[in-house]
């Protein structure tokens, strides 16, 4: 088969998919991916084929320190935004070669719907976070954490609608299939790959079997680089993505590591200048960014602003977790990791260095803690998460396509 996948052009979209595409390609099939200039490597690394395009989610900047309602309907403007870029793209250079399956990032819908319509093709979802349904409710989460949903009449939500309107009526759309929610609607029979385990997942058995819960679905990543101990204390990892620019937090763990016997890798972002964290003491090496699964293989403490794809890669290496959640999502990503004993959580607001000294020592010394993440390790790394996906993906392209 031809695969096409479309994800948001963000790392913790992204690398999760990764292990999905080669497997598929260790298969035998061919996977297109349409990515801008930052991902080539990797889609090369794992032997597909990139598209390459000009991002706009790709130049925004550093997100905010509180997200609110009308943030996300705006970062939802942006997707669009991408995706009108992605599907012009796509289009030409798949000219008279479309593909036999579209796979999708649950948070940008819209090009895959679009081009799924357009040539008649099956369509499947993916998500690296938690999913929702009438048990158990992102939104709602949300809602707890004092971020609502944006107003039907907040500018970008009118503007995302007048555009993708646009958009899928141009490409042949019925008007009466396009919703009020900005995209194509579908039959809902399609499967949704969820990047995290079935444990993990609230409320799970109340998820029917569309959702296939295949948990994360690493590869290598040589193409980060290499990454070894430069000494014999235990090593801290502390990073918040990519895409923070937060100093005075990463000024607080210098302050609270410096001349200590751990070994600490900070990655501040591709945001941040590693400059102003001025004069650093010997056991703390600053970086851009790591290659974060090497520096996991090595690491006896993480702390995290608790994305999911940082949170998964933690507990496949066993790794306990300080999470300084950044938004709501990643603060309910942190609640779910302390509930069932693998980390704790320190809102923004509760770091100091002696707050991350002690949590960060008490932690590592806990054995009962070390054993939980041993046997949350070992049953990640007996699931071959990759061959699940693309199992699915075979199957649904296989029964889409009118076989058995």
């Amino acid at each position: 088969m031809h695969i096409t996948f479309l994800v948001v052009s963000a790392h913790g979209h992204l690398n999760p998919t990764l292990g999905v595409a080669a497997e598929l390609i260790k298969r035998g099939h061919r996977v297109t991916f349409p990515v801008p200039a930052a991902f080539v490597g990797a889609i090369e690394a794992v032997g597909a084929e990139p598209v390459r395009y000009e991002s706009p989610v790709q130049q925004m900047s550093g997100l905010p320190q509180r997200v609110t309602g009308s943030f996300f309907a705006n970062f939802q403007l942006r997707l669009l935004t991408e995706a009108l870029v992605v599907a012009p793209a796509l289009e030409q250079y798949l000219v008279g070669d479309s593909p036999d399956l579209i796979t999708f990032d649950t948070m940008s819908p819209f090009a895959a719907r679009v081009l799924g319509h357009v040539w008649d093709r099956p369509v499947v979802a993916m998500t690296p976070s938690l999913v929702s349904n009438e048990h158990f409710s992102m939104r709602e989460m949300f809602a707890r954490h004092g971020v609502t949903a944006p107003a039907d009449d907040d500018p970008a939500i009118i503007e995302l609608r007048e555009r993708f309107g646009a958009f899928a009526t141009g490409h042949g759309v019925p008007r009466d299939r396009v919703d009020a929610m900005g995209t194509v609607l579908s039959a809902g029979a399609e499967p949704q790959i969820v990047f995290v385990p079935r444990w993990f997942q609230p409320a799970v058995d109340t998820f029917d079997d569309r959702y296939v819960f295949v948990g994360p679905c690493l590869t290598d990543r040589a193409h980060q680089g290499e990454w070894e101990p430069s000494g014999a204390g235990p090593v801290l990892l502390i990073s918040l993505g990519t895409a923070y620019d937060r100093p005075e937090f990463f000024r607080t763990c210098v302050e609270a590591f410096a001349d200590t016997p751990w070994q600490v890798v900070m990655s501040t972002g591709t945001w941040m200048d590693p400059a102003a964290l001025g004069a650093l003491p010997g056991n703390v090496a600053v970086y851009p960014q790591v290659p974060q699964l090497r520096v996991l293989q090595h690491a006896s403490g993480f702390v995290s602003h608790g994305g999911m794809g940082s949170t998964m890669e933690a507990l496949y290496h066993g790794v306990p977790l300080v999470v300084v959640p950044q938004m709501p999502e990643q603060e309910i990503n942190a609640q779910r990791v302390a509930e069932l004993g693998l980390g704790r959580m320190l809102r923004p607001e509760e770091v100091t260095p002696a707050a991350l000294r002690t949590t960060v020592s008490e932690l590592a010394a806990d054995g009962a803690v070390r054993a939980r993440l041993a046997d949350r390790s070992r049953q990640l790394r007996a699931t071959d998460g990759a061959a699940v996906a693309a199992d699915t993906m075979e199957i649904y392209a296989k029964i889409a396509s009118g076989g058995e």
